[in-house]
């Protein structure tokens, strides 16, 4: 079957472009059969309280009625293509060349922004355009209930063993992807660990919003595949320089603690013990 493609650039040729009040914030969707959460996700986006968004959806050929939600939006969607591709990770980089913003977000078909996520973005990027990665907190949802947020972890350097910044909150100026690559298409679990990485090494500027950007829901493919990701993130990080017997070490820690996890429980003493380990995690009441 041949690609599909819609939205305002189809239909009426309207490309979107900055100003200098105004600077055009792209935002990208990957999706692949999504239809039971992608309704809203689409709505986080348009709903945004800052208007000079451009929004482009990358479809894997879905064989639900992803296509069919999407399409009721057509309207108010800058562009969306449904074709095979390789991966979420080309899915990315697919939607990074179509993209026209001063500024690019991810947001994937099961994560939702806050309303005035982008609004509060581009305020920090307006203040000093000299900051390359915008992000914040991210909030975890299972079941519609909320169960904690996510901060940055407070030492920058523990991206050598972990994945610090929360990727869905992430916005890149685009010059960034430009200069230093986008996604490494190699990687099917941890491509956002390995992008971020690689910008941190090379001296990139990140600013941290502490406030929810982003929600997430629990068990999202990462965490299914959780082993395999952080084989992954093993890989990269000696591929990068970091001594294979520490990054050795962090994967057999890590793995054990999922295992342990899934066996005897989330909330069981020895999870709660090695949870001490993270500064990451936050009480949602916190937020």
């Amino acid at each position: 079957m041949e690609k599909i493609e819609f939205g305002l650039r189809v239909k009426k040729n309207i490309f979107k472009k900055s100003s200098e009040d105004y600077p055009l914030v792209s935002i990208i969707t990957a999706v692949k059969n999504g239809e039971k959460y992608i309704k809203k996700t689409i709505e986080s986006v348009i709903s945004q309280t800052y208007k000079n968004i451009e929004y482009i959806i990358i479809d894997g050929f879905s064989t639900d009625k992803t296509l069919d939600i999407i399409k009721k939006y057509e309207d108010v969607i800058d562009y969306c293509v449904s074709e095979k591709d390789n991966g979420i990770s080309e899915a990315f980089n697919k939607g990074i060349k179509l993209s026209n913003g001063e500024l690019i977000g991810i947001i994937n078909s099961d994560d939702w922004y806050e309303p005035n996520t982008v609004e509060k973005v581009v305020k920090v990027y307006k203040s000093d355009k000299n900051i390359e990665i915008i992000h914040g907190d991210l909030r975890f949802f299972k079941d519609n209930v909320p169960l904690f947020v996510i901060s940055p972890h407070n030492n920058p350097q523990k991206i050598w063993t972990d994945m610090i910044y929360n990727h869905p909150t992430c916005f890149v100026k685009k010059d960034i992807y430009i200069k230093y690559g986008m996604y490494n298409e190699k990687y099917k679990y941890a491509m956002d660990y390995e992008l971020l990485l690689r910008f941190y090494i090379n001296g990139v500027k990140f600013y941290y919003i502490n406030d929810i950007l982003a929600n997430m829901r629990y068990e999202g493919k990462s965490d299914k595949n959780a082993i395999k990701a952080l084989k992954e993130t093993r890989e990269i990080s000696i591929n990068y320089g970091y001594p294979a017997y520490k990054a050795n070490f962090w994967f057999i820690y890590k793995s054990t603690k999922y295992i342990l996890k899934k066996i005897i429980g989330k909330d069981s003493k020895v999870i709660q013990f090695l949870r001490k380990f993270s500064k990451r995690k936050k009480i949602i009441s916190n937020k």
